[in-house]
């Protein structure tokens, strides 16, 4: 199972050049042990994506508490996963753009909330995000 995002090591056909499986974007096939490693990077990443979505539903209903308290479990998991992400440059790369993303969309969020006049500073990690996004694309197109 493909982790959902073309992968810089297979580009996304879970075997490596060299025969192996990839361990980034390859699941474990469970056996007898259903619950075994539930927080799995699949399993995390579908979580980091659940918590984000209630972070963004928060914001939508102006649940002002709920939403500044999602902001910390959705950057911690995202900063997790710059962290596990550092031995590969190219996925590095595109989890530091989603980590910069999250706090864009946080700062936002924090300043619709609380300080109006402060929305604009959202801006620079946007521009962090996209701009290290557009090297990332740049780097595989030019690798092929």
């Amino acid at each position: 199972m493909s982790c959902g995002y073309v992968c810089p090591l297979c580009e996304g056909k879970q075997i490596l050049e060299n025969g192996q499986d990839c361990d980034y974007c390859t699941v474990p096939i469970k056996t007898k042990n259903t619950n075994s490693n539930f927080f799995s990077r699949f399993h995390l990443e579908n979580i980091h994506v659940l918590l984000w979505l209630i972070k963004d539903a928060c914001w939508m209903l102006n649940f002002k508490t709920m939403g500044l308290m999602m902001v910390v479990p959705t950057l911690t998991v995202a900063f997790y996963f710059v962290l596990k992400s550092s031995k590969d440059l190219f996925q590095r790369i595109s989890s530091m753009a989603v980590f910069c993303w999250i706090s864009a969309n946080a700062w936002w969020m924090i300043s619709e909330f609380y300080f109006e006049d402060l929305k604009l500073f959202a801006l620079l990690p946007f521009t962090i995000g996209f701009s290290l996004m557009l090297y990332y694309v740049y780097a595989i197109f030019t690798k092929s």
